[in-house]
């Protein structure tokens, strides 16, 4: 299927693999340089990447397969439906604030970063994927936590 959603005169291999894993399908192919397809099989005869001699239209770098040719990628799936749930919901001052974040669907490897709320200098982000370490609060309060969750292909998903 063609998915549309993208400029087949700047088309990367990332460009088409977000949009095919926008429609829920598994692999992102590119042909002749510019046209993106997505599919849930490979289809055909498999050759080597020696065939696929068209550079693609956004990147010069990587390759979009060539008349006659497909260069198949993995397509990536979209973060959804970002949640965070708080293990302790009442938390003295000095205790730790546990903390499980979960997606409904998207990729099995994703990242995440929280940001507890405090203000205080240096207290920005906690570092990539220690979301789930205990967080203690030096001062009594309501605070706005908020998680953010990140993909390898860019996107980013927000849960407060």
């Amino acid at each position: 299927m063609s998915p549309g959603n993208y400029d087949p005169l700047n088309l990367a291999p990332i460009d088409c693999m977000k949009t095919c894993g926008h429609w829920n399908q598994k692999y992102a192919r590119l042909t002749e340089s510019r046209y993106c397809f997505c599919s849930n099989t490979l289809e055909g005869d498999l050759v080597g990447d020696n065939e696929c001699t068209g550079t693609c239209s956004g990147s010069a770098a990587d390759k979009c397969g060539a008349f006659g040719y497909i260069s198949a990628y993995l397509s990536v799936r979209p973060i959804r439906g970002l949640t965070l749930d708080l293990i302790n919901n009442l938390v003295t001052t000095g205790s730790a604030v546990n903390l499980q974040p979960r997606i409904s669907s998207g990729p099995s490897d994703y990242s995440t970063q929280t940001d507890f709320g405090e203000g205080l200098p240096g207290a920005g982000l906690s570092p990539v994927n220690e979301t789930q370490k205990p967080h203690g609060y030096v001062m009594p309060g309501i605070y706005m936590i908020t998680t953010y969750a990140f993909d390898g292909a860019d996107n980013t998903n927000v849960s407060s």
